[in-house]
């Protein structure tokens, strides 16, 4: 069964358990404001007839199974809420397997900055570009080490091929990725559905607005008198004084506490969003288990007794659960009526705090390389054409039936290529549309992918990990007063210097037709010279020209060997094969073009 029906499947079964959900939903719905309006008016009619102590007896029975309703009404919408979030999750994956950009994500990996060797050219951040498919972190901090692995990979052998083996450990349980994203999406309590942990991480190290101790002690002693003063006039001892110490509790928590009820709220909201931390690391301790040892390896820090995060996070899940009843407005006014809830909470909130402190930035660090991690595993979950590319000291770049990764599954077209030492430059020709740009994306964005431990869209694949360096999409830059040409200059010259630091890794350079922003003649000449020099230094790389001149340069040194696409014509029509072939291509369609387009050239 292929993964598109598989995911259609498990849609379909979440839609119908939403439906049934929101029917019971609806239903406590009207119970709740039945019964609420039922008890109001029993009350209203109670007192009118046998006096407030009567009305007051029946509002706060009547209260009773309102409260079994609120709690019932509560958990089935908490309900709706986790399915509604693993339906996105599903849906969110539909969309990758079909590249369907719009219904994905964007990703929290920064846009491309104009210098980097080779983000901008390759797509790997921004809109429409590999992260943009492949980020499924939920916490801003796992798309910025996503980011991190993509843009500034360690290129040590060891380091990829541990990494490596932690993405394909994950990449072999799909619902073990998945869930992972849903329990920290239930987290974020976002509509974005993205977890800003670092509001965690400022909440961590924030101080309390003012003294709570004192101001505790203040209105609990109030909130007493208030109890027992009511009780007394309910049931006949005292007359109503009870009005006085209640308009006293109101007077002295609204001036001292007031400003802490949203903040209180705001808490609430933390400890519920770690109260789903506490799910994610207990499902993380059940399924992450020593057949996958680089996993457990990672996930250790949350079994330690120690520091288990469990029993930290557990007081929180019983506070939030607390905390909470007074999202309900009616709860909100009687609680904090009665005793000063909220303020109650931020107390226990801050003394809960200086535990967390120490331990949670470690918890979270580990969580950030876990969701990195799923993101690379989801290349090989939604592609059956990928593999593992195998790392090398030795071999230079060798990959067999390989493909771009942000091309649909059913339209990719698959080639092969090698290069075999260091100062190799193969020389791509071909007519307009034929392929030669994608087929330079193709290598670098699996290249970037290797580089960073995730499988390649390729039957196979081995690699010396190298700096990726590409000069594709160069602009001009009126803020700095550069011209089109001399951007360009500067960008093949910083390519070029990387070329010449041999005490690094070596350098894959990609070029996309040079010195375009010149005439003819020197745009020639330059050229020649260029390429020339680049093969003689620290990389090897491809570079796609028009200029069919340019292929004599293989006659001189045998560094540089000359391959191109092709296209067919077909009753006047072109075809492209986008098959990559040696030698050089002879022949140009651009004339075709423009009379295809209407352009008059006789």
């Amino acid at each position: 069964m292929d993964i598109e029906t598989v995911l259609l499947g498990r849609i379909s079964t979440t839609d119908r358990i939403l439906q049934r959900l929101n029917t019971r939903s609806r239903q406590l719905s009207r119970w709740r404001l039945l019964l609420f309006a039922s008890v109001s008016i029993l009350a209203i009619l109670g007192g009118y007839v046998e006096g407030q102590r009567m009305g007051w007896t029946i509002f706060i029975l009547g209260m009773l199974p309102f409260t079994g309703l609120v709690i019932l009404h509560r958990s089935i919408d908490d309900a709706l809420h986790r399915w509604t979030t693993w339906r996105m999750i599903l849906i969110e994956d539909m969309a990758r397997l079909r590249l369907d950009w719009e219904a994905i994500p964007l990703s929290d990996v920064p846009e491309p900055d104009p210098t980097h060797p080779y983000a901008l050219d390759l797509n790997v951040s921004g809109k429409y570009s590999l992260c943009h498919l492949i980020d499924v972190s939920i916490s801003a901090g796992g798309s910025q080490r996503l980011g991190h692995w993509l843009l500034e990979p360690d290129l040590s052998i060891d380091q990829i091929l541990d990494r490596q083996q932690m993405i394909r450990e994950l990449s072999a349980q799909p619902y073990l990725t998945r869930k992972l994203r849903w329990i920290a999406a239930l987290a974020s309590n976002s509509k974005k559905n993205r977890w800003d942990t670092e509001v965690i991480s400022r909440w961590l190290q924030s101080a309390p607005i003012i003294k709570l101790d004192r101001l505790m002690l203040i209105l609990f002693t109030l909130s007493a008198i208030n109890g027992v003063a009511f009780l007394l006039w309910l049931i006949g001892f005292i007359p109503g004084w009870w009005i006085l110490s209640f308009i006293t509790y109101i007077i002295v928590y609204g001036l001292n506490g007031g400003a802490l009820l949203h903040t209180s709220m705001e808490s609430s909201q933390l400890y519920e969003s770690l109260g789903r931390f506490r799910e994610m690391f207990a499902f993380i301790i059940k399924k992450i288990k020593p057949k996958t040892p680089k996993l457990y390896s990672l996930t250790d820090v949350y079994r330690s007794e120690e520091r288990n995060p469990l029993h930290s996070l557990k007081r929180l899940r019983r506070i939030a659960f607390y905390s909470g009843l007074t999202r309900n407005d009616v709860f909100f006014i009687l609680l904090n009526a009665v005793i000063p809830w909220n303020l109650f909470f931020t107390w226990l909130l801050e003394k809960e705090k200086s535990k967390l402190k120490q331990y949670l930035p470690v918890w979270l660090d580990r969580w950030y390389t876990l969701e990195a991690a799923s993101s690379l595993a989801g290349v090989a979950i939604l592609n059956p054409d990928t593999s593992w590319p195998v790392p090398s000291s030795t071999l230079i770049w060798d990959a067999n039936q390989i493909a771009h990764p942000l091309i649909p599954a059913q339209s990719r077209v698959y080639n092969d290529h090698r290069f075999e030492d260091i100062g190799k430059l193969g020389l791509l020709t071909g007519s307009n549309m034929a392929g030669k740009s994608t087929f330079l994306r193709t290598v670098g964005l699996n290249t970037v992918l290797a580089n960073a431990g995730a499988p390649v869209v390729a039957a196979s694949m081995s690699w010396q990990p190298a700096r990726v360096f590409t000069s594709m999409k160069i602009t001009d830059s009126v803020t700095e007063g550069y011209s089109y040409f001399f951007a360009e200059v500067k960008r093949l010259k910083a390519l070029f210097d990387a070329t010449q630091q041999m005490d690094r890794e070596p350098v894959l350079y990609l070029i996309d037709e040079i010195f375009k922003g010149t005439n003819t003649k020197e745009r020639l000449i330059g050229s020649r010279a260029y390429i020339s020099s680049l093969s003689e230094g620290y990389g090897f790389g491809l570079v796609a020209t028009h200029d069919l001149e340019l292929i004599k340069l293989s006659q001189e040194t045998d560094r540089i060997s000359n391959l191109h696409f092709e296209e067919n014509f077909v009753a006047g029509q072109m075809q492209f094969s986008y098959k990559l072939m040696k030698g050089p291509c002879t022949s140009t369609n651009a004339l075709h073009i423009m009379r295809q387009a209407g352009l008059k050239l006789d």
